[in-house]
Order: structure tokens, then C-alpha cells, then sequence
């Protein structure tokens, strides 16, 4: 990214409020680092260090072994929110502060050269950091020193340069080739020149500074505008930079990353079913050799007392003239110990041996190729389920269709779910969200419902009043449910509920309520012994999660949950392979807190 790339992409970072955002988790695949976001909805930043950063609308996996680098982002910056995004002095450096409370760290980015991440604490000491860089003591006890950069729009002179102005433009002043060009066609000077006229370039650099923002992509190259060298160009225009970027490294990798899945998955399935032909031969010779070598065992002793004569005709005889004379039979000598006899099939004796243990050889070599049978049948039938299961991940990814983040709704942002008469219910996540929840969206036609135990969270039912007890019970059991007796594993609680005027932040003279606290004023009615158990489907293509009876008069396929000690994420994986989601931090966050088992399936 260019100097000017990063001083627009920052702005719009900040249009699409990631400011206040909370890191939940922190991933790393190759040279991308993925940091999910929540608190304003969902969102992923995408972090290329030496090459770009944008929000993205397209999800990748979760690598199954997270880096070292990764696991000690996670473990500093886990919840902490994001207070500021900001470009360093117009060079290609971002600096991402993020803190909560006394804790405060800095994420440093830099895009030139190749690429690093640097994090430090609010005085600039390096924590961690991607990649060492001795020669600028960049490492980790060291202070983070920012290097000297100057800002074209700000500090602008040109005393003591002996240099082509676009080099001075391009290199001191951090604007790239691309860009410096594009200055000196817009200040009318010669690029190559060594003494231009200075009012000419401060015009150039106003009208630079001045330009409108016109993302576009030329020849695969995405500018944030639209430069006077391109003119005849063919373009791709988009709404913004972040737009085209998550096009490009978004979109167009995560096809390729398919496309080399699906080539990888073809090749695979190609060699399995070379190891499966050759298995499937080896099971055919198996089945012949038990088979014929049984009716060699059976012809010996079918033909016992014919054999046993010819072979005392042969120890009799004097030459082979004789045998065939005496015996009327065509025998082969194949050595000295060994004989080939023909009666339907033909048979090899071992002179030296009883013609009981003859026929025993054949019955053994029998039972040896049923042994060697088994196996080989056993290995031809783990190789066709593998080349099955092979198969049904190539047809899912054979049409190559990239699924973008699904939109969220406003009410996701809290404990959520519709009744089974289509009321819906909202319950907050922590203090903040219960503190939103109570002042911006309880309205004076809905109720509000709250667990009898510290730790509960605040419920309402939006037109509340114009509902049954039915849907009153199903509000019970969700504040009961997601409150904290779910961790505490208790069977029952009492729920009370009352009207959205009872609720208020106006405590007792002399009491203080922290932020998430209210007030309820007047008389509570009471639910009692409200029983725990929940239930979770898919709604309108979203998990959603609350009472059995809500859950299934909305949802086709659900999983009914009860306390446990499985934890989220394993238990997340589990509900999507039933419910066959496949993202599971959306399951993750739709579970109640604490352990939970899956009680039975329910599947339409």
C-alpha cells in the first residue's frame, strides 16, 4: 500500500466503526492476521502487514494451529477495545491503539519493505513482534522508534536536493512512484527534473491533497483515486477502498484458496482410486487362490489311491517311456522332488512328501489367502469410505461460490429470540449491553422480565403487552436460562416481571446503581420455579437459541441443550455439523455461559 492508500483506508476504518470495537479472538494464516471484532456488530479486520489492511465480508477458516505470534496477541489483547486507528506522519506505518480501563497497548503496522507488526505498550516498549529487524533494533525490550518520514502536505522543502524531483517526491516524502508522478503531471514540471518551479509544485501538491476519492482498480492495481496517467485506461470502479481491497484479497483469494482445495481433492481422490483398483485386484487374486488351492487339496484325495500308485510306478521305473506305459497318464518332471499331474486341474506333488501333506499344503495355502483376503478387504473398504469422504468435500466446494458475512440484525448485538407467537425477546450480553438495552430500545408497550439471582440479565419482550402467558412462560425460561443459575447448574429459579414504567435508573436516596443497574419500583409478579432448558435452530439462516417450545415452532431443525460440562467450542462443532452451519463463532454466541451438553435432536 502506498502512503495515500493508507491515509484512506484508515478514514474509512473508522466510517465503518471499528473504533470501540472489542477483540474476541486473533488469528494468523501465513502473512494475514484476522482479528474478529465485536460490540458493534461482528466484524473481521484483516491485517497483511507490508500489503494492506481492510474489513472483510468474506469468512476463512480458522487455522487449526495458531501461531505463537497469534496466541500472544490473543492472550494481551483478548477483549480490550479498539480506542484509535490512525496513519504516523503520512507514511506507510498504522498505528492501532487498543486499552480498556488502566491496560492500554499499541498495535504498530508497517507497510513498507516486507511487512511487520510490532506490539508494544503505551510507552512504545516492544512486547512481541512478527519479525526481528537488528539493523533498526527493532526487537523485543527495545523502544519502538518510528522512522524519519516527512509529511508532503505539511513540511514541504526542497533546499540541498541534487536529485530528479520525482525520486525527492517518491522516496523523502513517501509518496511512491505512482503518486509522484501523478504530482508532477498535475504541477506541470518535467519528473526527471532537478530545479523546478516551487509555487508550481505547492499548486500540485494542493491539488493533489484536494483530489475526490474515486476508488478504481487498473490493470489489477487499486488506487483510491483516479489518476491523470490512467486516463485512457480501462477501470473497475468500487464505493471504497475497502470495498476493492476485500474484492481483491478477500473475494479473489479465498477462490483461489478453493480452486487449489478442489485441484488438491481431485488429485487426491485420483490416487485413492489407483490404490483402490490395485485392492480391488488383490481381493480378486485372494478369492482365486482360496478356491482353487481348496480343489487341489480335494482332487488329492479324490484321486488318493490313483496318485499313490503313480508314484509308486515312478519309484519302480526306469525311464520316463515306462511311466507313461504303466500309468496311460502324460506326467511332467519338473525336478527331481516335484511332478505335475493333470486330473481336471492340474497338480503339483512333492515326491518326498505324504500325499496327506500334499493336500495339506494346498489346504494351507487356502487358509492363508482367506487371512490375506480379510485384510485386503478391509483396506479396500477404509479406502472407498476415505475416497467417499473425499468426494463430499469436492462437491462442496466443486461450484466455487463465495459466501460473504451474512448481514446482522440490530438485535443480534443482544441474547435474542422469537416466541412461538412470533414475539421477540431481547436480553443483554453484560453491563453494557443491558445498560442499551433498558435505555434505547424498552418501549412503554412491551415488558420486562428478570431472573430472581445476581448475575441475571435484563429481558424484555418488545410489545410485550399484546402477548399471551405463553409467550410470558418462554420469557421466564429465557431470563432463567441465560442467567447465571444455567453455570450454577440449578434445576429451577423464580422469574419475576413487571411494567417498562417500573424499571428506572433513579435509585433510593442514598444508593448508587453502576451502569447495567436499575431500579424496579412497585410490585413484582412473580413466575416460580421456572425450569432451565433451552433449545437451538437455525432462523432465517442465523442460529438462534431460547426456550424448547420457541425453537420449535420456528425451526425446522434444533438440538435441545441442558446444563453440562462440555465447553462452548466443542459443543458449537458439534451443533454444526447437526444443524449443518458452519460458523461457528455465530453458535458460539448464541450459547448460554457455562458448561451445556446436547440432550436430543430434533430433524424434519
Amino acid at each position: 500500500m502506498f502512503s495515500f492508500d493508507i491515509k484512506v483506508i484508515t478514514q474509512e476504518l473508522k466510517e465503518l466503526s471499528i473504533i470501540n470495537m472489542k477483540i474476541e479472538k486473533i488469528y494468523q494464516r501465513n502473512g494475514e492476521f484476522r482479528f474478529k471484532l465485536y460490540g458493534n456488530g461482528r466484524k473481521d479486520l484483516v491485517i497483511k502487514p507490508g500489503v494492506c489492511l481492510y474489513v472483510t465480508e468474506y469468512p476463512k477458516p480458522a487455522p487449526k494451529n495458531p501461531s505463537g505470534f497469534a496466541m500472544f496477541l490473543r492472550k494481551k489483547l483478548h477483549t480490550l477495545e479498539i480506542l484509535d486507528i490512525k496513519q504516523i506522519n503520512f507514511d506507510r506505518i498504522v498505528e492501532i491503539t487498543l486499552g480498556i480501563r488502566e491496560t492500554m497497548y499499541r498495535l504498530i503496522i508497517e507497510f513498507f519493505g516486507q511487512g511487520n507488526m510490532i506490539l508494544t505498550d503505551k510507552d512504545y516498549k516492544i512486547l512481541s513482534l512478527w519479525k526481528k529487524h537488528h539493523k533498526r533494533e527493532v526487537y523485543v525490550g527495545n523502544y519502538y522508534e518510528f522512522p524519519e518520514s516527512k509529511n508532503i502536505f505539511t513540511e514541504f522543502k526542497l533546499e540541498g536536493k541534487d536529485r530528479e524531483i520525482v525520486k525527492i517526491l517518491a522516496v523523502d516524502y513517501n509518496l511512491g512512484g505512482i503518486y509522484a508522478e501523478e504530482l508532477c503531471l498535475l504541477s506541470g514540471i518535467d519528473k526527471n527534473s532537478k530545479e523546478v518551479d516551487i509555487e508550481k509544485l505547492k499548486e500540485g501538491i494542493k491539488k493533489l491533497e484536494n483530489m475526490k476519492k474515486r476508488v478504481n482498480i487498473v490493470d489489477g492495481v487499486i488506487y483510491p483515486l483516479e489518476l491523470s496517467r490512467f486516463k485512457d485506461k480501462e477501470k473497475k470502479y468500487y464505493n471504497s477502498l475497502n470495498e476493492a481491497l476485500d474484492e481483491i484479497y478477500g473475494k479473489e483469494e479465498l477462490i483461489e484458496e478453493k480452486s487449489i482445495e478442489k485441484k488438491d481433492l481431485e488429485e487426491k481422490i485420483a490416487k485413492y482410486k489407483r490404490i483402490a483398483a490395485s485392492q480391488k485386484e488383490a481381493v480378486k487374486k485372494f478369492e482365486e487362490d482360496i478356491t482353487k488351492n481348496k480343489e487341489l487339496g480335494d482332487l488329492i484325495y479324490l484321486h488318493y489311491q490313483e496318485i499313490e500308485k503313480i508314484l509308486e510306478i515312478i519309484k519302480k521305473a526306469k525311464n520316463r517311456n515306462e511311466i507313461i506305459e504303466k500309468t496311460n497318464r502324460q506326467i511332467e518332471i519338473i525336478d527331481p522332488k516335484h511332478l505335475k499331474l493333470n486330473f481336471e486341474k492340474k497338480i503339483v506333488i512333492d515326491i518326498s512328501k505324504t500325499l496327506s501333506e500334499n493336500a495339506e499344503i494346498y489346504y494351507e495355502r487356502s487358509k492363508t489367502a482367506k487371512k490375506k483376503l480379510e485384510g485386503a478387504k478391509s483396506a479396500l473398504q477404509k479406502n472407498l469410505e476415505h475416497i467417499e469422504t473425499l468426494k463430499k468435500g469436492e462437491s462442496e466446494i466443486r461450484e466455487i461460490v463465495v459466501r460473504k458475512k451474512r448481514k446482522r440484525e440490530w438485535y443480534e448485538k443482544f441474547r435474542w429470540c422469537f416466541s412461538s407467537e412470533n414475539f421477540l425477546m431481547l436480553g443483554g450480553k453484560d453491563k453494557k449491553t443491558n445498560e442499551i438495552l433498558i435505555k434505547k430500545h424498552m418501549e412503554s408497550k412491551d415488558l420486562y422480565l428478570h431472573a430472581d439471582i445476581h448475575g441475571a440479565p435484563h429481558i424484555i419482550i418488545k410489545n410485550g403487552k399484546e402477548s399471551s402467558e405463553k409467550t410470558l412462560n418462554e420469557a421466564a425460561i429465557f431470563a432463567a436460562s441465560f442467567s447465571r443459575a444455567w453455570k450454577e447448574k440449578m434445576a429451577g429459579i423464580d422469574v419475576y416481571w413487571v411494567n417498562p414504567e417500573q424499571v428506572t435508573k433513579s435509585p433510593p436516596s442514598g444508593e448508587y446503581l453502576p451502569t447495567g443497574a436499575f431500579f424496579i419500583k412497585g410490585e413484582k409478579n412473580f413466575i416460580k420455579n421456572v425450569s432451565l432448558s433451552l433449545a437451538l435452530g437455525i432462523f432465517e439462516n442465523k442460529p438462534m437459541c431460547g426456550p424448547v417450545s420457541a425453537i420449535k415452532a420456528n425451526c425446522d431443525r434444533y438440538v435441545e441443550i441442558v446444563q453440562g460440562d462440555e465447553k462452548k467450542e466443542a459443543l458449537a462443532k458439534k451443533i454444526s455439523k447437526i444443524l449443518n452451519y458452519d460458523n461457528l463463532d455465530d453458535i458460539i454466541q448464541v450459547l448460554p455461559s457455562g458448561g451445556s451438553k446436547i440432550e436430543r435432536i430434533h430433524q424434519e
